[in-house]
């Protein structure tokens, strides 16, 4: 399964990764890919195959259906053009547009960076550069 990750219109990160990725694995690797550490909450968030808005998440936020820890990526029933967003950091509020692009049943034990484009936005920038 492939996906590119959308930040802005200028910085995009398309992942290869296994169907069977707990969500928590595809997270780390969403940061990875922009050089973010995994050191806030999170959830993904989407539309399920009937419509209803779902959420699953870290296992410390309390509003979400299900938990990243104990949900792989095939239980989403993925789809190429199905969009997922995934919410980092509940103060800065990431939010990580995913679009599935393919789908298959080849099983890939590991996850890849398979295309980069643009420069990837600092986690912290400084902020005395700001204003």
């Amino acid at each position: 399964m492939s996906c590119p990750l959308l930040w802005g219109s200028q910085c995009t990160r398309t992942l290869k990764v296994s169907a069977d990725l707990l969500l928590e694995n595809l997270a780390e690797a969403i940061l990875d890919a922009f050089d973010f550490d995994c050191d806030h909450l999170y959830h993904f968030q989407y539309l399920s195959p009937f419509g209803a808005d779902r959420m699953i998440g870290d296992p410390a936020v309390d509003f979400c259906d299900a938990f990243v820890t104990e949900t792989r990526l095939r239980q989403l029933e993925p789809v190429p053009g199905m969009k997922i967003t995934f919410v980092f950091d509940y103060g800065d509020n990431w939010e990580f547009d995913i679009v599935v692009m393919h789908s298959s049943e080849e099983s890939t034990s590991d996850t890849q960076v398979i295309e980069r484009k643009g420069e990837a936005p600092k986690q912290y920038p400084d902020y005395e550069d700001i204003y």
